[in-house]
């Protein structure tokens, strides 16, 4: 047994080589494309260094950290001192005064934070030498930051760390060749990177190449023998159930993209609506007949619901497109406008009086004039249940007025809480499109069925009646010609 699994083993061992091995005669036959990625990054990082990268100039100067005693004779106290203040000076030369003090001397246009990024200061291991070195696009800028900056740390900081002074072991001269960046390392590394990138994707071609280019590779693929090595070649009885799949395949794959084609001529397919019970009545019989002449090959399908689950529906691509109050509430949603809205009070006389006994004329006085939620505060409502964009304006309504209404019955269908409304029941919010007789109303309350319908003092009872798509999805010509007719006929 353990023999068996060792020559298991050797195998497929022998099977990784012979792949490692087909992978290098591969990129053999390629090697005109990984050249070619080498002179491209060559090329591309040459470019960027030499004309797109700002090159950069450093200028050092030295200060030695060991100053002599009074007598001129560097004794051990002094060498002591320089080398335990090193450390010290190197960060506080890196100080707001010190740095600012710099800027305000050389007239500098730079910040303290910008300056301080341009600046490396750092000692020379086992020495006493402390080096100040600054970088600038400008040479003539590099050497004066440098010196000015030794200047002014041999002559501040003293004062601040009542120390003997440093010397300045080295002013920075101007440079002569820039510091960065590198033509030839960049050059280099972009030449290298182009050719592992190509590299790369031929790597990646090769082996999520399926394709079977010849007899073997299908042989191999399917561990059968397909051909009888006879001339001419003949199929094994394998070869033939092989030969009945793949016709079969074929005829499938032509019938799909027949299939797709009769989809691609608009007047055939499918056409999915979302939009809510009610509103549904009062806007689809203006569309759907005149649709349904022009296009008789179309299916159409309505799906309905409250706001929420529209919006979740065309987000989740279960419907073409909907129909609600602007804006939805959904991301990646375009809008077409189609008729203005508007959502009214509607106040029964029998609840105006029972909330505000002896009081009924002049509430509807100032709300025939005005009308305020806050008239009504007192009175119960009839609300449509939470997820409807109706429900939606109310509760927005009522908290700019900051008010919390008397809810007295929520229900799904908004014809119910306009009946029950109508009964004297409790107030309630209607939209203007679904009144039969709308064109009545003339800014003033108006009396239907016992009740009054007054035009609410809020910007936000006053809205646009659109049709949402999903922007990210395909918009297909049947939906472009439902908007088209909605458009010109509500």
């Amino acid at each position: 047994m353990k023999e068996q699994q060792g020559e298991t083993v050797r195998i497929q061992d022998r099977e990784d080589e012979i792949d490692l091995l087909e992978l290098l005669y591969f990129f053999q036959s390629r090697w005109m494309a990984i050249v070619a990625g080498f002179l491209a990054g060559a090329l591309i990082a040459g470019v960027i260094t030499q004309f797109l990268i700002t090159p950069k100039y450093t200028a050092t100067s030295k200060l030695y950290m060991v100053s002599s005693s009074s007598n001129s004779v560097v004794d051990l106290t002094d060498l002591n001192i320089g080398t335990s203040l090193s450390s010290d000076y190197a960060e506080l030369i890196k100080s707001r005064p010190i740095i600012e003090g710099v800027i305000e001397d050389e007239g500098l246009d730079y910040t303290y934070d910008e300056l301080l990024d341009m600046l490396t200061i750092a000692t020379i291991s086992d020495t006493r030498i402390l080096t100040i070195t600054a970088e600038s696009p400008i040479p003539e800028e590099a050497q004066v930051i440098a010196n000015s900056l030794a200047e002014k740390a041999v002559s501040e900081l003293p004062k601040l760390m009542d120390t003997p002074k440093p010397n300045i072991a080295e002013h920075a001269i101007l440079p002569e060749a820039k510091s960065s960046p590198s033509l030839s390392g960049n050059t280099m590394i972009g030449a290298l990177i182009g050719m592992v990138l190509v590299m790369g994707v031929l790597a990646f071609f090769y082996l999520t190449d399926d394709t079977l280019k010849s007899s073997d590779d299908v042989e191999k693929e399917f561990g059968v023998t397909l051909f009888n090595r006879t001339v001419p070649l003949t199929l094994t009885y394998a070869g033939q159930v092989l030969q009945k799949r793949a016709r079969q395949f074929l005829d499938l794959r032509e019938e799909t993209y027949h299939e797709i084609d009769d989809i691609k001529d608009f007047t055939k397919g499918q056409l999915i609506i979302g939009m809510s019970h009610t509103r549904g009545r009062k806007i689809l019989p203006e569309i759907l007949p005149v649709y349904q002449e022009c296009f008789p090959n179309i299916d159409l399908h309505l799906k309905e619901g409250n706001s929420t689950e529209l919006d979740r529906d065309l987000l989740h691509g279960d419907v073409d497109l909907i129909i609600g109050l602007l804006p939805f509430r959904v991301e990646n949603v375009e809008t077409v406008p189609i008729c203005d809205e508007e959502i009214l009070l509607v106040v029964p006389d029998s609840v105006l009086e029972r909330s505000y006994p002896g009081q009924l004329s002049k509430i509807k006085q100032q709300l025939a004039q005005r009308a305020d939620l806050l008239l009504v505060k007192e009175c119960p409502f009839l609300m449509i249940k939470p997820g409807n964009r109706v429900r939606t304006l109310a509760d927005e309504m009522f908290a700019e007025a900051a008010i919390t209404p008397k809810v007295i019955l929520e229900t799904e269908n908004i014809e119910t809480v306009l009946a029950l409304s109508l009964k004297g029941m409790g107030i309630t919010f209607y939209p203007k499109m679904f009144i039969s007789s709308h064109e009545s109303l003339k800014g003033k309350a108006e009396d239907f069925w016992d009740a009054n319908f007054y035009h609410l003092d809020s910007p936000k009872a006053h809205g646009v009646l659109g049709i949402g798509y999903h922007k990210g999805h395909y918009m297909s010509q049947a939906t472009k010609e439902f908007i088209r007719i909605a458009k010109e006929r509500v």
